[in-house]
């Protein structure tokens, strides 16, 4: 990574990047886990790691709430970055099965803008204020 490539002009160093979380997530049709809802992700960066080949399922990929067309759709193995605040989904297989890895990353003096938001959020909702909860998570 450049100094402001992936911080959107903030600047950081590769160095100060580490691994806050990463999960492996498995979309089933025949189970009825399909996709994910468009959220953001609370990190800086987030990594997705097909697992899958796109001919084990149909349907799939990852939705992006400011970019047009379809869903970006990932060969085994290959990765993609995105701005873990901006918002995306996990677009709805209609066969098979898709799994992927996805790595949430930090980094060290960056402002963490989409997990601030989702903690106020959290918080609302744990208080009963629904309307600053929604608020908090669709901003």
């Amino acid at each position: 990574f450049g100094a402001d490539a992936a911080a959107g002009g903030g600047g950081f160093r590769a160095e100060e990047l580490a691994v806050y979380d990463a999960l492996v997530i498995r979309y089933d049709a025949a189970k009825g886990g399909t996709r994910q809802p468009m959220h953001r992700d609370a990190a800086l960066l987030s990594v997705n790691i097909a697992l899958s080949s796109p001919d084990e399922y149909e349907g799939g990929g990852t939705l992006f709430q400011t970019v047009g067309g379809g869903p970006v759709r990932l060969g085994r193995g290959h990765a993609m970055v995105h701005a873990s605040g901006v918002r995306h989904a996990g677009a709805p297989i209609t066969a098979g099965e898709r799994w992927v890895l996805v790595v949430f990353a930090l980094a060290e003096g960056v402002p963490q803008h989409a997990r601030r938001c989702a903690e106020r959020g959290a918080e609302a909702r744990r208080a009963g204020r629904l309307a600053e909860a929604r608020a908090a998570f669709d901003a």
